[in-house]
């Protein structure tokens, strides 16, 4: 990637990919990252929001917006058509394509979702979290291998995302929206937080959170204020004490990290059970989960529940973005029981 220690591009972003790679991500799959950030701010529901992407934008990637894309990219374009029907293939949602016609050839259209074979490990199943987690790793992956045969950048990567997606607008503006939309909407947290931060016009600020708390911004990102005005504050009293950071917490094996939270949790209630809001007067669902100090609570019954709910339990954190979503789990996990057991107290 050859992009990513330049001065091409600015230091926050430059900084913003450290990040990735601290957070476990491939060079092919930071590049397919950048590629899927183009890809997602090119077909903008509104003028206004174009041009707040356009900013964010242009604030990670700088370049010259009155300038085709065409002329921006032109030959170092890659096209990632194959791909993006395999990631379509195995996301199984289905799309409308119009049938596009062209005298002398049989009606086509846009994009047929199918596998390639360019996906790494199977997909048949995208119901978890850490399905579609796995996915869009996948996907990264794919997008990233090509793109580094050719020694592509990751200005270069998101440019030829906006480039992609504008073919596909051009062709079939409905199918176009309707991908763009699957794309955003279904990212698992960590990615969704990436992209947040990739958007907010300076993408350094993910530097400042602990790993952990770059997946759980994703996890609780539009919960209602109830819920996190006591949430933010218990994660970050596992993670620091008097403004600094504990260290040896995000190290700790899983059974050591659970006694941590379980710990904060009891003290939680002993010094402030009169501002933890009951889980049924929030927006967060979990009917099944079990609430603190009931005989169910333990290690093995949270992780079980974990892994009926997200996919995710202790044996299945092989990667380390996926030891970060477990633990923003068992992190909102444990909080929530905290919120469930305030049911039944006066």
């Amino acid at each position: 990637m050859t992009d990513v220690s330049k001065i091409s591009l600015p230091p926050s972003t430059q900084q913003f990919i450290s990040k990735l790679k601290k957070l476990g991500f491939s060079e092919n799959q930071i590049l397919g990252q950048f590629f899927l950030l183009g890809a997602v701010i090119a077909t903008p529901s509104s003028d206004e929001e174009w041009r707040r992407s356009l900013a964010s934008v242009t604030a990670l990637v700088p370049f010259d917006y009155n300038i085709s894309l065409n002329q921006l990219i032109g030959s170092r374009f890659i096209d990632q058509e194959q791909i993006i029907e395999e990631f379509l293939h195995w996301l199984g949602i289905d799309h409308e394509f119009r049938q596009i016609e062209i005298e002398g050839q049989p009606p086509r259209q846009v994009l047929t979702p199918k596998s390639h074979g360019l996906f790494s490990g199977t997909h048949t199943s995208v119901k978890t979290l850490a399905d579609i987690h796995h996915l869009y790793m996948a996907f990264f992956e794919a997008i990233g291998v090509r793109m580094s045969a050719n020694n592509t950048s990751a200005s270069d990567a998101l440019l030829c995302g906006i480039f992609q997606l504008k073919i596909i607008w051009s062709m079939d503006n409905h199918a176009a929206g309707s991908i763009n939309s699957s794309l955003k909407n279904l990212m698992s947290p960590l990615l969704f937080a990436i992209r947040s931060f990739a958007m907010c016009g300076e993408p350094s600020r993910i530097d400042g959170l602990l790993d952990t708390q770059v997946g759980l911004q994703g996890l609780w990102g539009g919960l209602d204020d109830l819920f996190m005005s006591v949430a933010w504050p218990f994660q970050s009293w596992l993670f620091f004490k008097d403004g600094e950071q504990l260290m040896g917490v995000e190290e700790a094996s899983t059974e050591e990290f659970w006694s941590h939270c379980c710990l904060h949790a009891k003290s939680l209630i002993e010094r402030g059970s009169g501002t933890i809001p009951k889980l049924s007067n929030t927006t967060v669902e979990l009917d099944e989960l079990p609430a603190w100090g009931s005989p169910s609570f333990n290690f093995d019954n949270v992780d079980a529940y974990m892994h009926s709910v997200w996919g995710y339990n202790h044996k299945t954190t092989n990667h380390y973005t996926d030891l970060i979503h477990y633990r923003a789990c068992l992190i909102h996990c444990i909080y929530s029981s905290v919120c469930k057991a305030q049911e039944t107290m006066n």
